[in-house]
């Protein structure tokens, strides 16, 4: 008897057949898969929602068809392959920040920025929130930048053929490539801070400096599936939050966790971003991104969902994303 994420094939077998039996694609909105099955079979065995990308797939794959019955084995492949079937989901993001209600319409420049890292929590957690770092002013500075660089860089939707979520989105920016001097600025400022207190006088600091810049954005009913990033330039990313929690979304937390499958669907609260406890726009979230075991971390994102606004969305900016491609 074999054995894939914990589970063994003969418990596999009758579960597979259900999920197929019960698939509505009109009902679920897009086509079924084995990726999209075998995500589906993890959620029921209490597995979480896990990139299929984190998986070890060369050696999970083929048990998981061994599993299938030659029916279910017809319905997802031809001549042996796996049929290719993308499916993008939109955010449904079409309204720039700028242009929301009941913002302050002047930005000004901030000055200073209050910033108190406590690196033995953020060690112990792997993830730590610090409030109130930005003012009202410079966040609405950073949405009307991010605003313009939504419009103005390529834009990549997670799909959940690709294996890292749904109903989300994210692109790549240089903040001195917009006007606004103020959210330039304080992102310089802001990255310069936290890369010193993290990496102190080391060759890690320099490289953090060169990291990018990234927009990401989620519509209800987002998530961002349990993941390592590629990059490996910095052992540590920041997010900056952009939108304010209970007001324009609920849930969307953050969580870090050691190893690449979870042992239960919802993550520790001492190891997400705790929005849901007194969290606002201004705030950012510092967090352990890489890492070898035997601390090898992986994070991911909860699902968004509606908060008190009309709109249901959750906007942030995320720092030390990968080197800064060379010219």
């Amino acid at each position: 008897m074999f054995e894939c994420f914990g589970i063994s094939t003969q418990d596999m077998k009758p579960t597979y057949q259900k999920i197929v039996e019960e698939w509505n694609d009109d009902r679920k909105g897009y086509k079924l898969t084995l990726a999209r099955t075998i995500r589906e079979l993890l959620r029921r065995f209490n597995r979480g929602t896990m990139g299929i990308t984190s998986y070890n797939r060369p050696k999970c794959y083929p048990i998981c068809r061994l599993s299938l019955s030659k029916e279910l084995q017809k319905k997802f492949y031809k001549n042996g392959k796996d049929k290719k079937r993308g499916y993008v989901s939109d955010p449904g993001l079409h309204v720039p920040l700028s242009f929301r209600p009941n913002i302050l319409p002047n930005p000004k420049q901030q000055t200073h920025i209050k910033l108190d890292i406590n690196i033995r929590e953020l060690k112990s957690n792997g993830i730590l929130r610090v409030s109130n770092v930005l003012t009202d002013q410079t966040v609405q500075a950073l949405r009307n930048m991010v605003s313009q660089a939504h419009t103005k860089n390529t834009q990549t939707y997670l799909s959940d053929s690709a294996g890292n979520g749904v109903l989300g989105k994210y692109f790549y920016f240089h903040p001195p490539d917009y006007l606004d001097t103020n959210g330039a600025d304080v992102l310089k400022q802001l990255k310069r801070r936290i890369a010193a207190a993290l990496y102190g006088n080391t060759p890690a600091y320099k490289t953090a400096l060169k990291t990018r810049y990234i927009g990401l954005g989620y519509g209800e009913g987002g998530e961002n599936w349990t993941h390592q990033d590629q990059q490996k330039d910095s052992e540590y990313q920041v997010l900056i939050m952009l939108s304010n929690p209970s007001e324009d979304f609920t849930g969307g937390e953050l969580y870090v966790q050691n190893g690449a499958i979870p042992l239960t669907v919802e993550p520790k609260p001492c190891c997400t971003s705790q929005f849901s406890n007194g969290g606002k726009a201004g705030d950012i979230v510092i967090f352990k991104a890489n890492g070898e075991l035997p601390n090898k971390m992986y994070h991911g994102m909860t699902t968004v969902k509606k908060g008190t606004n009309d709109m249901c969305e959750r906007w942030a900016i995320g720092m030390f994303q990968g080197r800064q491609p060379s010219k």
